[in-house]
Formats: structure tokens, sequence, C-alpha cells
């Protein structure tokens, strides 16, 4: 009886799990320009100390899964992952590119309307505020107008101040104002963190008591 043989070949077999590549924006989905805006970089199956990453517009800092994005000019970019050899792409992600909005802005509290004379007295600064923005931005007050005007005697008085702090001129008008006077501060120009300066809209008082 004559045997049968069996031979049986073994082929390799390789598995291979597909990577996932996370790319996000830390804050929200817009990078903003004269900010540090962060970056989450994960894949699956690779350190992420590993990642290199580029961008073709602005530049990209830090290692591992925070990098800091930093933008020069508004428009759209692209954060795009390589392994570590800088050439191979594992993956992209585009982006748009703004400007900080324009801030407002204010004497003390107040952004303008009806306000109590003690308060306005004892106010010595104009502030430019970002409001309801995720990132903390200061904002560089270069110079503004005021006008207080008498509505008894229709007397106005101009006071033309460079930087944020109250003239020793226009301190001592201030203390001076009463009811029913008006004062408004206007031409006011502010620079940014991103490099612009900007002509803040005017701010109107009505002196109550």
């Amino acid at each position: 009886m004559k045997k049968l043989l069996i031979v049986i070949i073994l082929f390799p077999v390789y598995f291979s799990s597909a990577q996932n590549i996370s790319i996000s924006a830390e804050k929200n989905n817009v990078f903003y320009i004269g900010v540090d805006n962060p970056v989450s970089i994960l894949v699956t199956n690779y350190p992420s100390v590993q990642v290199i990453v580029k961008t073709p517009k602005g530049e990209v800092h830090g290692s591992g899964r925070i990098r800091i994005y930093r933008g020069f000019e508004p428009g759209n970019t692209s954060i795009i992952l390589y392994e570590n050899d800088g050439l191979t792409e594992i993956g992209r992600s585009n982006f748009r590119v703004k400007y900080i909005p324009d801030p407002v802005a204010k004497v003390g509290p107040s952004g303008g309307g009806k306000i109590n004379k003690t308060v306005l007295r004892n106010q010595q600064y104009l502030r430019a505020v970002l409001e309801d923005f995720d990132y903390n931005v200061g904002f560089t007050i270069d110079s503004f107008t005021t006008h207080i005007i008498r509505t008894d005697t229709c007397l106005i008085k101009e006071f033309i101040n460079v930087g944020a702090k109250f003239s020793n001129s226009l301190g001592e008008s201030l203390n001076t104002i009463k009811r029913n006077d008006i004062v408004i501060f206007k031409n006011i120009y502010a620079k940014g963190p991103d490099g612009r300066t900007l002509l803040l809209a005017p701010i109107v008082f009505a002196i109550i008591d």
C-alpha cells in the first residue's frame, strides 16, 4: 500500500493595524496670529516624540503630544506629520489662520452709557479689552482724544492723550465733571500682539450723580 505524503507549506502571515491620526487645535479650529496656538498630535502605534511636524505657513515648536503653532499672515495652512525621517508623510489637517478680533475700549468697568461722576473721576486709565475670547491677550493703548462737554454752557474741552494713563490735565478736568456733562473718548489707537495698530470705536459717557 502506497503511503500518501502530505506536505504542508507554511506561509508567513503579517497583521498590520491601521494608524489613527489625530491633529486638533487645543482651543478651537482656528489659529490666531500673535499668540501661541496649542496643537494636539496623536498617532497610534507611533511615539509622539518621534513625529516630525511641519507647516507651509508659520512655525511649529515643541515636541511630544502638544506642539505650538505660530502664524504670521491670515489665510489657510496645514499641519503635516512625518515619520522621524522627515520624508514619509503620515497625516495632515487644514486650519484657518486669522487675526485676533478687535477689542473694545473701556474706562474702568464701563464701555459707555450712563456713569456716576464719582466712578469716572476715580479712573486713571483707558483700556482695550478683548471679550469672549479663549486666549489671554493684552493690548496697548497708544493714544486717544477726550472731549468733555458741558451741556449747560456748550463748553467743550479737548485733551489729546499719549498712552493709556490719563494725563494730569485730563485727570484734573474729570475731577470737575458734573451731572449732565458728556465725556467722549475717541480716536482710540491700540496695538495687539499681532503687531497691528487698530482704531477702536469711540465710547460716550453721560454723567449722572
